[in-house]
């Protein structure tokens, strides 16, 4: 299973990718976690 998230041309995305949707969810946040670790996240 994969999935992935694009962003703007600039700011690049995430990927990610588990055998079991249980490890692809635990993966997927893991992945947002370490990509907005040190981003101000845009307030809507």
């Amino acid at each position: 299973m994969k999935a992935n998230g694009n962003e703007q041309r600039e700011r690049g995305g995430m990927a990610t990718q588990g055998k079991t949707l249980r490890e692809l969810e635990q993966n997927v946040r893991e992945a947002a976690r370490c990509h907005f670790e040190n981003k101000t996240l845009i307030q809507r």
